[in-house]
Protein backbone atom coordinates (compact mmCIF):
# COMPACT_ATOMS: atom_id res chain seq x y z
CA UNK A 1 0.00 0.00 0.00
CA UNK A 2 3.05 2.28 0.30
CA UNK A 3 5.93 3.33 -1.56
CA UNK A 4 9.07 4.27 0.56
CA UNK A 5 11.69 6.74 -1.24
CA UNK A 6 14.53 4.34 -1.49
CA UNK A 7 17.42 7.08 -0.66
CA UNK A 8 15.55 7.81 2.38
CA UNK A 9 14.94 4.35 3.69
CA UNK A 10 18.35 3.69 3.19
CA UNK A 11 19.53 6.91 5.20
CA UNK A 12 16.87 6.45 8.64
CA UNK A 13 14.93 2.85 7.59
CA UNK A 14 13.03 1.42 10.67
CA UNK A 15 12.24 5.20 11.50
CA UNK A 16 10.67 5.82 8.29
CA UNK A 17 8.89 2.60 8.02
CA UNK A 18 7.39 3.54 11.27
CA UNK A 19 6.69 6.96 10.51
CA UNK A 20 4.91 5.93 7.44
CA UNK A 21 2.54 3.25 9.07
CA UNK A 22 1.44 6.91 11.13
CA UNK A 23 0.54 8.12 7.58
CA UNK A 24 -0.77 5.35 6.03
CA UNK A 25 -2.71 4.60 9.81
CA UNK A 26 -4.24 8.90 9.91
CA UNK A 27 -5.34 8.35 6.68
CA UNK A 28 -7.22 4.87 7.16
CA UNK A 29 -8.65 6.80 10.46
CA UNK A 30 -9.87 10.06 8.47
CA UNK A 31 -11.59 7.78 6.46
CA UNK A 32 -13.18 5.99 8.98
CA UNK A 33 -14.40 9.20 10.98
CA UNK A 34 -15.74 10.70 7.51
CA UNK A 35 -17.98 7.82 7.04
CA UNK A 36 -19.63 8.58 10.25
CA UNK A 37 -19.29 12.49 9.82
CA UNK A 38 -22.97 12.92 9.82
CA UNK A 39 -23.07 11.88 13.76
CA UNK A 40 -21.91 15.19 15.33
CA UNK A 41 -20.00 13.11 18.20
CA UNK A 42 -18.14 11.84 14.95
CA UNK A 43 -17.73 15.00 13.08
CA UNK A 44 -16.80 16.88 16.34
CA UNK A 45 -13.77 14.51 15.77
CA UNK A 46 -12.48 16.31 12.42
CA UNK A 47 -10.72 19.29 14.55
CA UNK A 48 -8.65 16.51 16.96
CA UNK A 49 -7.51 15.24 14.02
CA UNK A 50 -6.14 18.12 12.18
CA UNK A 51 -4.40 19.04 15.33
CA UNK A 52 -2.65 15.27 15.44
CA UNK A 53 -1.84 15.15 11.73
CA UNK A 54 -0.68 18.96 12.01
CA UNK A 55 1.87 17.22 14.74
CA UNK A 56 2.80 14.38 12.73
CA UNK A 57 4.02 16.19 10.15
CA UNK A 58 6.79 18.26 12.37
CA UNK A 59 8.42 14.94 11.73
CA UNK A 60 10.09 15.32 8.93
CA UNK A 61 10.88 11.80 8.07
CA UNK A 62 7.37 11.97 7.13
CA UNK A 63 8.62 13.59 3.92
CA UNK A 64 10.27 10.66 3.15
CA UNK A 65 6.44 8.57 2.87
CA UNK A 66 4.08 8.03 -0.38
CA UNK A 67 0.32 7.90 0.35
CA UNK A 68 -1.09 5.11 -1.87
CA UNK A 69 -3.31 6.67 -4.52
CA UNK A 70 -6.57 5.03 -3.21
CA UNK A 71 -5.74 6.50 0.11
CA UNK A 72 -8.04 8.72 1.46
CA UNK A 73 -5.75 11.77 2.10
CA UNK A 74 -4.85 13.00 -1.27
CA UNK A 75 -0.86 13.13 -1.85
CA UNK A 76 0.23 15.47 -4.74
CA UNK A 77 3.76 15.61 -5.31
CA UNK A 78 5.87 18.32 -8.24
CA UNK A 79 7.81 16.47 -10.37
CA UNK A 80 11.13 17.60 -8.31
CA UNK A 81 9.97 16.08 -5.38
CA UNK A 82 10.64 19.13 -3.69
CA UNK A 83 6.68 19.99 -3.06
CA UNK A 84 4.10 17.68 -1.81
CA UNK A 85 0.97 18.85 -0.71
CA UNK A 86 -1.42 16.39 1.06
CA UNK A 87 -5.73 16.95 1.23
CA UNK A 88 -8.63 16.23 2.43
CA UNK A 89 -12.26 17.08 2.86
CA UNK A 90 -12.53 17.98 6.55
CA UNK A 91 -15.26 16.46 7.35
CA UNK A 92 -17.80 18.21 5.75
CA UNK A 93 -21.26 17.55 6.01
CA UNK A 94 -24.35 18.30 3.15
CA UNK A 95 -23.39 20.33 -0.24
CA UNK A 96 -20.25 22.24 1.24
CA UNK A 97 -16.95 20.71 1.68
CA UNK A 98 -14.59 22.42 3.99
CA UNK A 99 -10.98 21.67 2.16
CA UNK A 100 -7.66 21.06 4.08
CA UNK A 101 -4.35 21.55 2.28
CA UNK A 102 -1.41 21.30 3.81
CA UNK A 103 2.41 21.29 2.01
CA UNK A 104 5.38 19.75 2.86
CA UNK A 105 8.58 21.10 0.99
CA UNK A 106 12.70 20.52 0.94
CA UNK A 107 14.77 23.85 0.79
CA UNK A 108 17.84 24.33 -1.07
CA UNK A 109 19.93 22.64 1.93
CA UNK A 110 17.80 19.73 2.18
CA UNK A 111 15.48 20.29 5.21
CA UNK A 112 12.13 19.91 5.07
CA UNK A 113 9.20 22.37 6.15
CA UNK A 114 5.51 22.05 6.44
CA UNK A 115 3.10 24.97 5.70
CA UNK A 116 -0.77 25.22 5.87
CA UNK A 117 -2.36 26.34 2.96
CA UNK A 118 -5.83 25.71 3.34
CA UNK A 119 -6.47 25.19 7.23
CA UNK A 120 -9.58 23.31 8.56
CA UNK A 121 -12.16 26.66 8.97
CA UNK A 122 -15.61 27.10 9.49
CA UNK A 123 -15.11 30.35 6.88
CA UNK A 124 -15.75 29.67 3.23
CA UNK A 125 -12.22 31.37 1.72
CA UNK A 126 -12.33 30.82 -2.08
CA UNK A 127 -8.98 29.39 -1.69
CA UNK A 128 -10.64 26.47 0.26
CA UNK A 129 -9.84 23.72 -1.77
CA UNK A 130 -8.25 20.61 -2.36
CA UNK A 131 -5.05 21.07 -4.91
CA UNK A 132 -4.85 17.86 -6.70
CA UNK A 133 -1.92 18.89 -8.81
CA UNK A 134 1.55 21.17 -8.82
CA UNK A 135 3.27 21.97 -12.11
CA UNK A 136 7.24 23.63 -12.18
CA UNK A 137 7.20 27.04 -13.23
CA UNK A 138 10.46 27.57 -13.04
CA UNK A 139 13.84 25.26 -11.67
CA UNK A 140 16.26 27.31 -9.98
CA UNK A 141 17.45 27.17 -6.48
CA UNK A 142 14.05 29.30 -5.46
CA UNK A 143 12.02 26.72 -7.32
CA UNK A 144 8.58 28.25 -8.41
CA UNK A 145 5.37 26.20 -8.88
CA UNK A 146 1.65 26.11 -9.70
CA UNK A 147 -0.59 24.43 -7.99
CA UNK A 148 -4.49 23.58 -9.30
CA UNK A 149 -7.17 22.65 -6.79
CA UNK A 150 -11.00 22.40 -6.94
CA UNK A 151 -13.30 22.93 -4.26
CA UNK A 152 -17.24 23.93 -3.38
CA UNK A 153 -19.18 25.76 -1.20
CA UNK A 154 -22.34 24.35 -1.42
CA UNK A 155 -25.64 26.10 -3.39
CA UNK A 156 -25.33 23.96 -6.23
CA UNK A 157 -21.84 25.97 -7.25
CA UNK A 158 -18.54 24.88 -7.50
CA UNK A 159 -14.69 26.51 -8.05
CA UNK A 160 -11.10 25.70 -9.53
CA UNK A 161 -8.51 27.81 -8.04
CA UNK A 162 -4.56 28.02 -9.19
CA UNK A 163 -2.14 29.77 -7.28
CA UNK A 164 1.72 30.21 -7.34
CA UNK A 165 4.42 29.32 -4.96
CA UNK A 166 8.10 29.65 -4.33
CA UNK A 167 10.61 28.23 -2.23
CA UNK A 168 12.88 30.80 -0.47
CA UNK A 169 15.08 29.87 1.94
CA UNK A 170 12.95 27.85 4.45
CA UNK A 171 9.45 29.75 3.41
CA UNK A 172 7.23 28.81 0.45
CA UNK A 173 5.51 31.91 -0.37
CA UNK A 174 2.54 32.40 -1.80
CA UNK A 175 3.25 35.09 -5.37
CA UNK A 176 1.78 38.10 -5.55
CA UNK A 177 0.88 39.96 -9.15
CA UNK A 178 1.30 36.62 -11.04
CA UNK A 179 -2.60 36.16 -12.71
CA UNK A 180 -4.30 39.18 -14.27
CA UNK A 181 -7.58 39.98 -12.32
CA UNK A 182 -11.10 39.41 -14.30
CA UNK A 183 -14.32 40.80 -13.39
CA UNK A 184 -17.23 39.55 -11.78
CA UNK A 185 -17.84 35.83 -12.15
CA UNK A 186 -14.24 35.15 -11.31
CA UNK A 187 -13.33 36.05 -8.18
CA UNK A 188 -9.72 36.10 -9.19
CA UNK A 189 -7.04 38.40 -7.55
CA UNK A 190 -3.56 38.83 -8.95
CA UNK A 191 -2.79 35.97 -6.29
CA UNK A 192 -5.15 33.93 -7.05
CA UNK A 193 -7.07 32.52 -10.65
CA UNK A 194 -10.56 31.39 -9.35
CA UNK A 195 -13.10 30.45 -11.84
CA UNK A 196 -16.51 29.71 -10.36
CA UNK A 197 -19.81 28.28 -11.64
CA UNK A 198 -22.77 26.01 -10.45
CA UNK A 199 -21.83 22.20 -10.59
CA UNK A 200 -23.87 21.16 -13.72
CA UNK A 201 -20.60 22.63 -15.52
CA UNK A 202 -17.59 21.05 -15.80
CA UNK A 203 -14.29 23.48 -15.07
CA UNK A 204 -11.65 22.30 -17.20
CA UNK A 205 -8.26 23.75 -16.15
CA UNK A 206 -5.18 22.60 -17.30
CA UNK A 207 -1.43 23.69 -17.47
CA UNK A 208 0.74 22.72 -20.75
CA UNK A 209 4.59 22.54 -19.42
CA UNK A 210 5.60 22.46 -22.86
CA UNK A 211 3.38 25.35 -23.73
CA UNK A 212 3.91 27.02 -20.31
CA UNK A 213 0.43 28.22 -20.50
CA UNK A 214 -2.93 27.61 -18.31
CA UNK A 215 -5.89 26.91 -20.47
CA UNK A 216 -9.73 26.93 -19.28
CA UNK A 217 -13.18 26.90 -20.53
CA UNK A 218 -14.73 30.16 -20.27
CA UNK A 219 -17.91 30.99 -18.67
CA UNK A 220 -20.19 34.34 -18.57
CA UNK A 221 -21.87 35.57 -15.92
CA UNK A 222 -25.97 35.02 -16.29
CA UNK A 223 -27.40 39.02 -16.13
CA UNK A 224 -29.49 39.70 -13.06
CA UNK A 225 -28.37 36.94 -11.00
CA UNK A 226 -25.74 36.81 -8.46
CA UNK A 227 -22.28 34.98 -8.91
CA UNK A 228 -21.66 32.14 -9.26
CA UNK A 229 -24.55 31.69 -11.90
CA UNK A 230 -22.89 31.67 -15.73
CA UNK A 231 -22.93 29.37 -18.40
CA UNK A 232 -20.39 28.63 -20.80
CA UNK A 233 -19.50 30.55 -23.74
CA UNK A 234 -17.46 27.59 -26.07
CA UNK A 235 -14.56 29.33 -25.90
CA UNK A 236 -11.55 28.53 -23.94
CA UNK A 237 -9.12 31.44 -22.21
CA UNK A 238 -5.46 30.97 -22.48
CA UNK A 239 -2.56 32.50 -20.30
CA UNK A 240 1.06 32.00 -20.94
CA UNK A 241 3.75 32.28 -18.16
CA UNK A 242 6.30 35.20 -19.27
CA UNK A 243 8.85 34.24 -16.35
CA UNK A 244 7.05 36.38 -13.48
CA UNK A 245 4.21 36.34 -13.93
CA UNK A 246 0.60 35.06 -16.64
CA UNK A 247 -0.70 37.18 -19.27
CA UNK A 248 -3.46 36.59 -21.49
CA UNK A 249 -2.60 35.42 -25.01
CA UNK A 250 -4.47 37.59 -27.63
CA UNK A 251 -7.16 35.83 -29.50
Amino acid sequence: MRTILCVVLLAIGPLTVAQCERLDSASRALEKIWDGRFGQEVYEQGDPFYSDFLKLLEDTSTFGCVLDSTAFIGDTWSSDGRLRVLSWDHLSTGSGHDMVSIAQFRDASGIVHSKVLCPASDENDIADVEFYRIHKLQDNENASYLLIGWGTHGGGSHHVVAIALRIRSEHLDQLDRVFPVFGEGYWSSDSMYVISTQRSHRIDMRYDEGARAISHNEFKPVEDEDVPWSRPTGRRTTLLWSGDRFIIKPE
